[in-house]
């Protein structure tokens, strides 16, 4: 965005969130005129005005969606939800147009973007249906795009945010494919895909794996990532050596769970060898891929967009093994860049997929590093992919 823009702002809405605005952690453009910190309550005034939201005739657009058009039942806590993320939006709204006033930035050379479809892209959408000359543009993930992520399966405000904002840009064909069935919004142009994508991050030159087969998962623990289907994998595997590490830390009780868990299964099976590390710096982490000899890195999500994950590996010259959810198919094409198994594979398919890379031999184990490569760079190259975004964005 840096070399497309003269200027930019980065807008952050969630300040609490912040523990100490003084360290950066992430690369900032060199245009960066301001970081702007807007803290969006939801106290005791804002739920009186959001009283007055009832009565607007958008909600009573949104009320007919949710029963005709995704065939939900209407429920106080749905009511509860698309009233409180349309007041968040009025409120973060307000606070763009005053930063706007404050910092002489004119309407028809301005661009917003929200990195999330979430409530305060309601306000983007508010904003531009009150000023058009304002490009608004948005993306979508997953938790922000599929409904049956979200409590009562239901996210407010869908279709209002793709009526109103310049373009809704899925992070996925899949996710497109989503929205079009989902709020009936087949040929909507204002609906596209932008991938995501990554900068290299080194080839990982290690192809020996007749000795021992050296895995990855690498992820923020929750439920949802299912971890232990891959240790019920490698507890199925018996004589070839395997060794697996996790690097990532998140929900302690499913971190203290997988603890337990993989010793019971895994501790006497003296092939299999494993390592959990909850809390790898991510400056760090490409260094211990390159130390481990990493061959392959491992996804059991139940729920998944485009892992970023599966990218940064895949620029390294490492193949994926993944589970057929979300969007996984768009970036683990078996053949081309991993190996693709169904949503529901049992844990001998996993083990299976994962025999098969310990069963080849080094010159076709690079064969397949420098495919896992290729299919990143012609599709999920930051450099790419993301210059033809700053250009959607432009235009």
């Amino acid at each position: 965005l840096e070399n497309e823009f003269d200027n930019v702002f980065l807008v952050l809405p969630e300040s609490q969130l912040l523990k100490n605005t003084s360290i950066t952690n992430y690369y900032l453009p060199k245009n960066l005129q301001k970081v702007v910190m807007f803290n969006i309550e939801y106290g005791f005034i804002q739920k009186l005005k959001s009283i007055l939201v009832l009565f607007k005739r958008e909600t009573f657009s949104e009320l007919f969606n949710i029963k005709n058009i995704y065939k939900l039942p209407i429920t106080f806590l749905k009511i509860k939800v698309l009233v409180s993320f349309y007041q968040k939006g009025i409120d973060f709204k307000k606070a763009i147009k005053k930063m706007m006033q404050a910092e002489h930035l004119k309407a028809e050379e301005t661009v917003i973007y929200s990195y999330w479809a979430n409530e305060f892209t309601v306000g983007l959408a508010q904003l531009h249906a009150e000023n058009s000359a304002i490009k608004c543009y948005t993306r979508a993930h997953s938790g922000d795009l599929y409904f049956d992520r979200n409590t009562e399966n239901y996210l407010p405000w869908r279709k209002f945010i793709i009526d109103k904002l310049n373009a809704v840009l899925a992070i996925s064909k899949s996710g497109k494919e989503y929205y079009e069935s989902t709020l009936n919004q087949k040929n909507n142009d204002r609906i596209g895909v932008s991938y995501l994508g990554t900068t290299q991050q080194g080839f990982a030159n290690s192809c020996n794996v007749s000795g021992e087969l050296n895995i990855l998962t690498l992820a923020y623990l929750t439920r949802v990532k299912q971890i232990e289907k891959l240790i019920d994998a490698l507890s199925e595997i018996n004589h070839t050596k395997i060794k697996w590490t996790h690097m990532g830390g998140g929900n302690k009780e499913y971190e203290d769970y997988l603890k337990v868990y993989a010793p019971e299964k895994l501790g006497n099976k003296p092939n299999i060898s494993f390592e959990l590390l909850s809390s790898v710096p991510k400056s760090d982490v490409f260094n211990q891929i390159i130390q481990r000899n990493i061959h392959v890195l491992i996804n059991t999500s139940k729920y998944e967009g485009i892992p970023v994950s599966m990218m940064e590996v895949m620029s390294m010259g490492i193949p994926v093994i993944g589970l057929n959810v979300g969007a996984v198919s768009e970036i683990v094409v078996d053949g081309e860049s991993g190996k693709l198994l169904d949503a529901s594979a049992t844990s001998k398919q996993i083990a299976d997929a994962i025999l098969y890379y310990s069963k080849l031999s080094n010159d076709t184990f690079m064969i397949e590093k420098q495919k896992a490569y290729n299919f990143w760079n012609n599709n999920f190259n930051a450099h790419t992919n993301y210059k033809s975004f700053a250009n959607t964005l432009k235009s």
